[in-house]
């Protein structure tokens, strides 16, 4: 690893190359678990003589003059940062000036996101391709493909590096997301309380209890979700984003959501 707009941990800290690019991490408590393999092959579609700023895409207000959504650039969240070598020789010229104009925003990817600007390199989402900003909690959006390969995860304790560790060390090619659902929530469930799921409904039961709406979805082989809230039963093919909702207790049948090219 290498330092990178490093003043007292004013800009992100490190970077790792990947080829010609640079996979930057900012430093956190909880830090991002990027698999490698995966952000190989992606960055394989890129042109590293191209200036590149790679990340998730986000929004921001209340620092550099922005005082509402949408009116500043989007940067790229703490996830994973990506730079091209020439976006590296781009913002080069410009960060001791950054590092001046932007100490008293509030986080280290939007300092870099502003650096970036100063550049002129404006960022390449990665939103949809497998980079994520949450850990595999009970909010995780699992995507409808079990077999998108993971990219960068975020917000990770040590437990949960140690179990995507495994996953890695297992799994032939780094894995898919059906493997990290598997690895955190097929055993001993996938149920969550207070959560309910944002995948689309494809049917409503009227039941007496939990246990019911369970069994009308195992008994459904389409059935991948439910959710069940004051005798209603809501059965999904897909387990979208969970959302806190109180009352509701949501569960997935874990066995069903998996990679059928592993089969």
């Amino acid at each position: 690893m290498k330092p990178f707009l490093t003043r007292n941990g004013t800009f992100c800290s490190t970077m790792i190359a990947v080829g010609l690019f640079h996979v930057v991490s900012s430093r956190q408590r909880a830090q991002p678990d990027i698999f490698m393999n995966h952000m190989h092959e992606y960055l394989g579609r890129y042109n590293s003589s191209m200036p590149y700023y790679l990340g998730r895409a986000n929004m921001f207000a209340g620092c550099a003059g922005v005082k509402k959504l949408g009116e500043g650039p989007e940067f790229a969240h703490g996830s994973a940062i990506v730079l091209s070598k020439e976006a590296m020789k781009r913002v080069q010229s410009h960060i001791d000036q950054c590092i001046v104009d932007y100490m008293d925003c509030f986080a280290g990817d939007l300092r870099t996101g502003l650096c970036m600007r100063d550049a002129q390199v404006a960022i390449t989402r990665t939103n949809e391709h497998g980079w994520y900003k949450f850990a595999p909690n009970h909010e995780f959006p699992w995507p409808t493909d079990p077999c998108q390969p993971p990219v960068v995860l975020h917000h990770l304790l040590p437990i949960h590096i140690q179990r995507l560790y495994d996953i890695e060390m297992k799994s032939e090619g780094g894995g898919t997301i059906a493997d990290v659902f598997d690895r955190f929530y097929r055993a001993p469930s996938a149920r969550s309380e207070d959560v309910t799921r944002s995948g689309k409904v494809y049917a409503t039961k009227q039941v007496d209890k939990e246990e019911d709406c369970v069994k009308e979805c195992e008994a459904n082989a389409v059935c991948l979700a439910w959710s069940f809230e004051g005798g209603e039963c809501l059965l999904r093919r897909e387990l979208g984003a969970g959302n806190k909702k109180k009352g509701c207790v949501s569960g997935a049948i874990g066995e069903r959501y998996v990679c059928s090219s592993k089969q």
